[in-house]
């Protein structure tokens, strides 16, 4: 069994502990996985997400995308079954409920 990598060179991905790949949706929904990535364990305001993710174009319903981006984003990780990432000691299922609304981020 290997460790659980983010893929962020190319198109963005997760290589599960078998050396899979798994699926992580549209490129706006990887789009918003790398805009956490980037503070990967330390919070991140929705404002600091919107930004990143849209940029000066942002929808007129920006907060309830995110909102669907971050639920399908937990929901792909807490399916992902793989063991204790060994540096950081937190499986993709933890990172899922990590990855949790507070009242000002994710």
């Amino acid at each position: 069994m290997g460790v659980t990598d983010f893929l962020l060179l190319g198109t963005v991905g997760l290589r599960g502990a078998d050396g899979s790949v798994v699926d992580l949706g549209p490129a706006k929904q990887r789009t918003v996985l790398t805009a956490l990535l980037v503070d990967a364990g330390r919070w991140v305001t929705m404002e600091t997400l919107i930004d990143r993710v849209w940029g000066e174009d942002v929808p007129a319903r920006v907060r309830p995308s995110l909102s669907t981006h971050i639920a399908r984003i937990r929901r792909t990780l807490a399916d992902t079954a793989v063991p204790v990432d060994t540096d950081t000691g937190v499986a993709a299922a933890a990172w899922a409920r990590r990855i949790a609304q507070m009242p000002s981020g994710w």
